[in-house]
């Protein structure tokens, strides 16, 4: 190459230098320039080939300040030989790139195929597949099954620790402590605006952390000051509006968060089987019914293998009888999948027939998290026993540890009470503790009634003014105004003590039925 050719083509350099015009493009093939990686020098490793170097470019996008060579390498560097993941040496990069090569383990992927850290619990996109590039800095990657962490030597799974969460500058959620074991599903109970969503939101990674922390797996996923990227948390969700994409079909749909498994077609022919969908992969959304189209979005939120399961109110768009049929049907697959999850809804019915474990919320606090059983039998405090199961309450006074006497009579449960004797205690009952006895000598004046179908719901009142509600079955069809003779049947008292409950102290004439509401 002749010296005026170099001297103008360095002049050409400077004067696109200086206006920031990427320009390499446009020289001779020979007359490529290195680019650097900063004002100080050149990058090791020489002259990168045409065709690899403007890949490099295009790649990243970047720049920077360039600096011209003839042919071949500038700088007489040797080529940079790599290792793989074993440690041997593997080939030369052109260009000295020092990027570790690791190799891969022989065998056939299992399912997703997805690439993780030994000793780190695997990461994803939300609702995705996305496998870790096998040349990115690091150690060794081996083949792990999605949801099995080889750090969690326990059951335990979600761990929120003293968490405080919420929107901008309002704490919506406080202090809630929980914990969820891996296969298990819990739920998260309550009112509007009691903060179950926006927990179920931190969970995702989609409102910050104030207080506290949140683990999966045994790994922080959000404390104060720092919050992991909703894509890396290998975290599931479905929406309440299930959020499926209208211009795919079913199928792509599902394939949508697993589109570089290398096995996609099939792990999609699974999920439609699994969802009972398998004719309709070619469908759009909107040729779907409610129903299918909540399992199709279960079904995509599945396809991933998610570690946790998110699900927000999956079935409140649904009607009543077609609700309960699909929550025992996800309850099926979940727990057929060994899938852990987290629901929430305000039914109580949907989250004892889908749960393991349910958390009752009363503004922004957890009330109580327990199993459905023991939410219904022994629940912990008075809101809780209010909540679950329409109870109310009469007042009475502790004659023993196991009885109590109260407008109803002495009535005897199978817990004892260690409580000052003759103490006030509020008693809880249910509908269904007051039966219908014709014979009774206990006698109440119905002043309201609900058709129910099968049962009906009895608003009664004593002659002492108290109310109670009860359930009597439908074919005894009691007038408004009659006189009927009723019975406790409650054999296991729940009772609390007057002097700290608020339910003890509301007059009946302001609330007929005394109930503990979220207002007290």
């Amino acid at each position: 190459m002749d010296r005026r050719r170099q001297q103008h083509v360095q002049q050409l350099y400077r004067s696109c230098d200086a206006i920031r015009l990427p320009v390499a493009h446009r020289l001779p093939r020979g007359l490529r320039p290195q680019r650097r990686t900063g004002r100080q020098g050149r990058r090791p490793g020489g002259h990168r080939p045409r065709s690899e170097a403007g890949r490099g470019r295009r790649a990243s996008g970047e720049h920077g300040r360039l600096d011209l060579h003839g042919p071949g390498r500038g700088n007489g560097q040797a080529p940079q030989a790599v290792r793989t993941a074993s440690g041997q040496p593997g080939p030369a990069r052109p260009g000295g790139c020092r990027r570790a090569v690791h190799a891969l383990p022989a065998g056939p992927p299992w399912r997703g195929d997805q690439l993780r850290p030994a000793g780190r619990p695997a990461l994803g996109r939300l609702g995705s597949g996305r496998e870790s590039s096998p040349c990115a800095e690091g150690p060794a990657r081996v083949p792990c099954r999605a949801g099995v962490s080889p750090r969690m030597s326990h059951s335990l799974l979600l761990s929120l620790h003293n968490l405080a969460c919420g929107y901008l500058d309002q704490r919506v959620v406080q202090n809630l402590n929980l914990h969820l074991n891996a296969g298990d599903i819990g739920c998260l109970l309550g009112s509007s605006g009691c903060g179950k969503t926006t927990t179920l939101r931190a969970i995702a990674g989609f409102e910050p952390v104030y207080e506290g922390e949140i683990q999966l797996a045994g790994e922080t996923l959000s404390r104060a000051g720092f919050t992991l990227a909703p894509e890396k948390r290998r975290i599931g969700m479905v929406f309440q509006d299930y959020a499926l994409f209208p211009h795919l079909s079913v199928a792509e749909n599902i394939a949508f968060g697993i589109r570089k498994h290398p096995d996609k077609d099939r792990v999609v022919e699974e999920m439609l089987e699994l969802v009972n969908l398998k004719n309709l992969g070619k469908r759009f959304p909107h040729e779907l019914s409610g129903g299918q189209q909540q399992r199709v979005a279960l079904a995509r939120a599945l396809a991933p293998e998610p570690q946790l399961l998110l699900l927000d109110e999956p079935f409140s768009n649904l009607d009543g009888e077609l609700r309960r049929k699909l929550s025992h049907e996800v309850r099926d697959i979940l727990k057929a999948r060994g899938t852990s999850a987290i629901l929430v809804t305000h039914d109580q019915e949907e989250a004892f027939a889908v749960s393991d474990h349910v958390g009752v919320f009363k503004d922004g606090r957890l009330e109580q998290w327990d199993t459905p059983y023991n939410l219904y039998h022994e629940p912990l405090t008075p809101f809780v026993a209010s909540f679950i199961g329409q109870g109310y309450f009469i007042r009475g006074r502790l004659e023993s540890p196991e009885s109590v006497q109260t407008e109803l009579g002495i009535l005897r449960g199978n817990r004892a009470y260690t409580w000052p004797v003759g103490g006030a205690v509020d008693v809880l009952l249910r509908p269904d503790d007051i039966v219908y006895a014709p014979d009774s000598p206990l006698t109440a004046q119905i002043v309201g009634k609900t058709f129910l179908g099968a049962s009906t719901l009895y608003r009664l009142q004593l002659p002492t003014g108290a109310q109670l509600e009860s359930i009597f079955p439908s074919h005894a069809d009691h007038q408004v105004g009659a006189t009927v003779g009723i019975r406790v049947s409650a054999e296991h008292l729940v009772l609390f003590q007057a002097s700290g409950s608020t339910a003890a102290h509301i007059p009946p004439v302001e609330s007929g039925v005394r109930r503990y509401s979220a207002a007290h």
